[in-house]
């Protein structure tokens, strides 16, 4: 009745007044990377408990914040441990950002090599989370042949539709034709058609031009 895992988050007693001061937390897989965290100054770090994101945990965090940069480590487990975090987190109304960390690092073995400074350089680099979905969906497809580009275009569409403003819609599409090497004009066409041919399927789409 007192104590539930899935409600909780450690570290939070110690990184609640820092994380109303900087309107963010630093959300991190494990309990030692949350403790360099903190001995190397960055006190709004916390991590869940238990072995996942809960939304009960999430809706603690957004009583602090309106702004969370998931930190998790650069292995496959992290990555996916990333993947399942942030929708929860941009559900529940919060501006998410990923950190970026070389492959085989966690932010405990990460702050210890380079150093506090490196380390806050990196969270103020942290990709937004559509920026971090694209990222994700680009490296899967070998972008040498106009077969894998068009099937890249496509399946980016679906983070960029979930984009309310016009005018960001466009800069990522613009992003995206430099990104494949195919001109803006053609992304800009397909995705339209794309847009028609499901906005039956999403209600989201509704009102996208």
């Amino acid at each position: 009745p007192l104590f539930h895992k899935g409600n909780s988050w450690y570290a939070l007693n110690l990184a609640k007044d820092s994380i109303k001061r900087s309107n963010q937390a630093i959300l991190m897989e494990g309990y030692l990377d949350v403790i360099q965290a903190h001995q190397a100054g960055f006190t709004q770090a916390v991590a869940a408990l238990g072995t996942g994101l809960t939304k009960e945990q999430v809706g603690v965090l957004g009583r602090f914040t309106a702004e969370v940069i998931l930190a998790y480590d650069a292995d496959t487990a992290g990555q996916n441990a990333t993947i399942r975090g942030m929708d929860i987190l941009q559900q529940a109304g919060l501006r998410v950002k990923i950190l970026n960390l070389p492959p085989g690092e966690d932010p405990d073995s990460f702050i210890k090599q380079k150093g506090a400074t490196i380390f806050k350089e990196s969270l103020e680099q942290a990709l937004l989370l559509t920026d971090y979905k694209i990222k994700l969906v680009l490296e899967t497809y070998n972008l040498k042949t106009p077969e894998a580009k068009d099937e890249a275009i496509l399946a980016v569409f679906p983070q960029i539709a979930t984009v309310e403003s016009s005018i960001t819609r466009e800069a990522y599409i613009r992003q995206l034709a430099r990104e494949v090497g195919v001109s803006e004009a053609a992304i800009l066409s397909e995705f339209q058609a794309w847009v028609r041919k499901h906005r039956k399927k999403s209600p989201f789409l509704d009102n996208r031009p």
